[in-house]
């Protein structure tokens, strides 16, 4: 059985239960690939095969199971927070504000770090300003200062590049994280690309090993003069 058979076989108020039970449950259904979770699975589908009034039907359910979530995140374990945000990202269910409002609250400090992760996935969907995420970064006091780095570089370059400084020395975020920058700086114009450029030699002395390395990498690469 494939997964939409599993999904053909339930009438829609059942589908929500069965969504929560099955992304609370880390072993693979017998249709599923081994390295596939549930939600992975899921979201192939929904992209792949799915009707659309199942799609319908499906985001709703997934709604309801993400805003139960919010109202208790202490009772969901880890995985099924991930699993469940990783299925609202997937299927775009429109439920950002929501994971804001959680953000926003003082509890979301005292949350595991994999929820906090799991719910700035969808908090970061939707644009928010520089400050926001230098303020989250203070209440969470640092914990989460690399997860934020990917949340700031969805939005302008100008406001990734001061915040630069402030990233934790760990080589794969560094790595990963200038490898985007390289990607979306190579896609602005002359004039912008030049700007960014020294904006970056600019703050990059008080930036850690990693980052200093990283870029001092794709400066060479491109035969850039720091």
């Amino acid at each position: 059985m494939t997964v939409m058979d599993h999904i053909n076989r339930l009438v829609p108020r059942e589908l929500g239960a069965w969504l929560k039970e099955r992304l609370a449950d880390e072993m693979p259904l017998l249709c599923m690939r081994l390295e596939e979770t549930t939600a992975q699975s899921i979201i192939k589908s929904y992209e792949r095969e799915m009707p659309t009034e199942i799609k319908r039907v499906l985001v709703l359910a997934c709604v309801e199971l993400v805003r139960e979530f919010l109202r208790t995140p202490d009772a969901a374990t880890d995985y099924y927070a991930e699993e469940l945000m990783r299925l609202a990202c997937g299927i775009a269910a429109p439920v950002s504000d929501e994971a804001h409002m959680l953000v926003a609250q003082g509890t979301f400090a005292s949350l595991s770090k994999a929820k906090q992760v799991a719910v700035l996935s969808i908090v970061r969907k939707k644009p928010h300003e520089y400050t926001y995420w230098t303020e989250l970064d203070r209440r969470t006091e640092g914990k989460l200062r690399n997860v934020i780095s990917y949340c700031v570089l969805d939005g302008r370059l100008a406001e990734f590049i001061r915040f630069m400084p402030q990233i934790a020395d760990a080589p794969a975020d560094a790595e990963l994280l200038i490898i985007l920058l390289q990607m979306r700086i190579n896609g602005s114009g002359v004039e912008e690309k030049a700007q960014l450029l020294q904006m970056i030699c600019d703050v990059l002395p008080q930036c850690c090993a990693a980052i200093r390395r990283a870029v001092g990498e794709w400066f060479q690469e491109e035969g850039i003069q720091a």
